[in-house]
């Protein structure tokens, strides 16, 4: 991401006002209300499909249970008396009898229905197009009459067929013919499946109050956990547009919540290294200006100033020497000056020394110190030393405080200790790095020493470093230790 897309996004955030930051806010229709409104069309397409899927499983099983031999006979023999008593008449009166018999008994052969395991009446004509005809013959194998029916036009291509002879006898046990029933059926599955429809559309009002309910619930169920969870995203992203990117979105769902809400923390990350690294150049843009700056306007008129006062000593020293000797006092305020001048410069260049650029990125730490202890050891005829930490690096602000660290405590060790010898060392215990600047100077007791601003900034620096911490081991005319140590691996944020 580019400095311009950042500055972008800074741009067109909302600012933090009186009444605290502006938080995210849902759509005018509220989410229970739409999710609502999904579940109970999704719940009513669902009734109404498995209402005729399980309703088109029951016919079928229905259909294949009664389209059977024993069920045609029971039927038939359920209106065999009628036949019975046509068939017992006298002649004349006997045809048009025996056919109105065996016509009813075609017709109710044709609409077959059994009663089902939930005490309702399964028709098999729901299912099937079927063709029914009934011949009676008398005693001498002669026809009597025939019947024949059909449901829905010429029934059904290649039925299944069911033949069957029943024998016709008197309430004496007399024979008095025959009965031949060719029953012919097939499964019809759209005609199942179109009935089925037809029942659902029936029953919508029941299943649309059903689905209402049940979407009502699931809606206000599933915006209160979606909702809870937007609430805790909008709070860290309040604290990331007032510029805290520590902050972190934990949902821990194990849902497509969370995978957005990881997609967001690294999104922060990025921006808090970019960031990072937008602010670090900016400081050593600043700090270069200014050591500029101060090289070109200040040390150069301290060094003006150190040339007049060496002027003007030459000229009391040449006047003393025409005129006799010279006042002790101007010679020593002469003297206090050159010394306070020397002092500034000395004061100015290490100032500058501190402000200059630390280094290139791409080099260990012990490389980017390396010039740093070479430039004390020219300006300051002492020995410093560097071991260790080939290799090491840190984040940008953990390595800029390190150096810092580093130039702070060899300031103080010259400066306050009078050291001739600094040794700096860079090790690891476990997981946590080590950095050690020990002196040979006076040293100071740690428990009575005034904690300078020195000291103070070394403790806050070091407190910046991922799990840092910062401690002094020291005793007057012994020297002084500084110990800082830091987490290896932890962000830099």
């Amino acid at each position: 991401m580019g400095a311009a897309t950042l500055d972008q996004i800074w741009a067109e955030a909302p600012t933090e006002g009186a009444a605290g930051a502006k938080r995210l806010r849902l759509p005018p229709a509220k989410l229970w209300l739409r999710l609502w409104a999904a579940y109970a069309a999704l719940c009513f397409a669902g009734i109404s499909a498995l209402m005729i899927a399980s309703g088109t499983l029951i016919d079928a099983q229905n259909y294949f249970a009664s389209y059977t031999e024993r069920t045609i006979a029971d039927r038939f023999e359920a209106h065999a008396p009628l036949l019975r008593a046509a068939i017992a008449l006298p002649e004349a009166e006997r045809s048009h009898s025996v056919e109105a018999a065996a016509a009813t008994i075609a017709a109710n052969l044709l609409d077959l229905q059994v009663t089902t395991d939930l005490n309702g009446r399964f028709l098999l004509t729901a299912v099937s197009d079927p063709r029914v005809r009934v011949e009676v013959y008398g005693l001498s194998g002669e026809m009597l009459t025939q019947a024949a029916y059909t449901a829905g036009g010429e029934g059904a291509a290649n039925p299944r067929r069911i033949r069957a002879v029943f024998p016709i006898a008197a309430t004496d046990g007399r024979a008095l013919g025959e009965a031949r029933v060719d029953y012919a059926a097939r499964y019809d599955f759209w005609k199942n499946v179109t009935g089925k429809a037809a029942w659902a559309v029936a029953m919508w009002p029941i299943t649309a109050i059903t689905s209402i309910v049940i979407g009502l619930t699931c809606g206000v169920v599933s915006a209160r956990y979606v909702t809870s969870r937007l609430r805790r995203v909008d709070a860290v992203a309040a604290r990331w547009r007032m510029g805290d990117f520590s902050k972190r979105i934990s949902l821990a769902s194990g849902d497509e919540l969370e995978a957005h809400a990881e997609r967001l923390n690294e999104m922060a990350r990025e921006l808090q290294t970019h960031l990072d690294l937008k602010q670090a150049v900016a400081v050593a843009d600043e700090r270069n200006r200014i050591a500029r700056d101060l090289h070109d306007t200040v040390k150069q008129k301290l060094f003006a100033l150190g040339l007049q006062i060496a002027a003007i000593d030459a000229k009391a020293r040449s006047i003393s020497k025409a005129d006799g000797p010279r006042d002790d006092v101007f010679g020593d305020n002469i003297a206090e000056a050159e010394a306070i001048t020397r002092e500034a410069q000395r004061d100015l260049v290490e100032i500058i020394t501190q402000l200059r650029p630390t280094g290139e990125n791409n080099a260990d730490l012990p490389a980017r110190i390396a010039p740093i202890a070479d430039d004390y050891m020219r300006r300051f005829d002492v020995a410093i030393s560097v071991s260790g930490g080939d290799g090491l690096k840190a984040g940008p602000r953990a390595e800029v405080n390190l150096i810092r660290i580093i130039q702070e405590a060899i300031a103080n060790a010259i400066r306050h200790g009078g050291a001739r010898n600094i040794r700096i060392a860079f090790d690891r215990t476990g997981p946590r790095r080590r950095l050690t600047v020990a002196d040979d100077g006076a040293g100071f007791d740690p428990q009575t020493i005034k904690k300078g601003l020195g000291i103070q900034s070394i403790e806050h620096r070091a407190g910046e470093l991922p799990a840092g911490r910062a401690a002094y081991a020291s005793r007057a005319g012994a020297g002084a230790t500084l110990n800082v140590s830091w987490r290896e691996g932890l962000a830099d944020d």
